[in-house]
């Protein structure tokens, strides 16, 4: 049964005015944050060179294009967006808005609010268009990439004659980095706006880098140096779940904090277990612990600018069991609570 035929509500009926024309997002007058472009083979989250030497998993996520966005100005009334992939993630688990759709916000002095998601059908085409209405007036706009989708060609539709400017951009302040698993990478999130990372970026206005990969965050040496090559604010350390056993996660734990630390002495760097922590009553635990003594050794050689988050505590409160989608991965609530609990420490730290 297509329930689009009972309720108009959900049909995905989004056609496109025909006085749309098509920018490529390679246009000066959009800036992309969060992504590596690379032409007519899409865009990566890693340099090619460093995802393939470690194995086809990492590089297949590299081309996943969590936390990219797109930012820019217009007073088109409608704002149509047109994309090709690679390939896009279908899941029982995860709306596939978030997966292979993009998600609108609009930026104000105020912060920045929702205006609409752009979704794609949910046979996994890899091709759609779709158009919203984006409101009067000029406006500063930031499109959300895909958490889960590898789109090789984005195009931007604005009406004829409507004007088309560059971004005012986030605070002059280097991005926050990111590095961790799924819940990292945006799963189980509705869509891309509501990762965790997103929301963090729209309160504090800051650009950010994601480098959350799904089952594949390991802390690989090159990987962390290829991190630590970036200018950043704020380092989060959020691999807790992807240490495939404890003797891993404590010979890479402390020796990313090293590396990051060495490039980057002065900026605050934070450590977080596992949130998840009534999942696996044996073995989170003793990960805390390991996380947590990673903290206490960096305290003891004097870094007062280092912060450790119990995951434990990242669902309290009421509905904590209804926090996640499987047990694991956090939906709407989880993602809520896990960026509030950030956005609480980031304001006591960095005001």
């Amino acid at each position: 049964m297509d329930i689009s035929q009972i309720d108009k509500n959900f049909e995905i009926c989004s056609p496109i005015p025909d006085d749309i024309e098509w920018h490529s997002i390679r246009e000066d007058a959009f800036t992309l944050y969060g992504l590596i472009d690379c032409g007519d083979n899409g865009f990566r989250r890693l340099p090619e060179e460093i995802s393939k030497a470690i194995g086809p998993e990492l590089d297949n996520l590299s081309r996943e294009t969590s936390g990219g966005r797109i930012r820019f100005k217009t007073d088109s009334i409608n704002v149509a967006i047109r994309v090709s992939f690679e390939f896009a993630s279908l899941m029982s688990h995860m709306a596939f808005v978030n997966a292979g759709g993009f998600d609108l916000y609009e930026n104000t002095a105020f912060g920045s609010t929702f205006r609409g998601s752009y979704r794609p059908p949910c046979n996994g085409k890899p091709a759609y268009a779709f158009n919203l209405w984006a409101g009067q007036g000029m406006k500063d706009l930031t499109i959300n990439f895909p958490s889960y989708g590898s789109p090789l060609s984005v195009e931007i539709g604005i009406q004829k004659g409507s004007r088309l400017e560059k971004t005012d951009g986030y605070k002059n302040c280097d991005p926050i980095v990111f590095y961790g698993s799924s819940i990292t990478q945006g799963g189980c999130a509705s869509r891309p706006g509501l990762t965790y990372a997103n929301y963090i970026s729209r309160r504090f206005n800051i650009d950010y880098y994601n480098f959350g990969f799904s089952g594949n965050g390991k802390g690989e040496e090159s990987v962390v140096r290829y991190m630590a090559s970036l200018p950043m604010s704020v380092f989060v350390s959020d691999y807790d779940h992807n240490a495939p056993s404890f003797e891993h996660l404590e010979e890479t734990h402390y020796r990313m904090y090293e590396i990051i630390r060495e490039a980057h002495p002065n900026i605050p760097y934070f450590m977080i277990s596992k949130p998840d922590f009534d999942n696996d009553p044996n073995g989170a635990p003793r990960r805390r612990d390991i996380i947590y003594n990673s903290y206490l050794k960096a305290r003891e050689k004097g870094d007062r600018n280092v912060y450790f988050i119990d995951g434990k505590r990242i669902f309290e409160g009421n509905d904590r069991a209804d926090c996640t989608i499987d047990g694991c991965h956090p939906n709407d609530l989880g993602m809520y609570r896990f960026a509030d609990t950030l956005i609480g420490e980031f304001t006591r730290i960095l005001k």
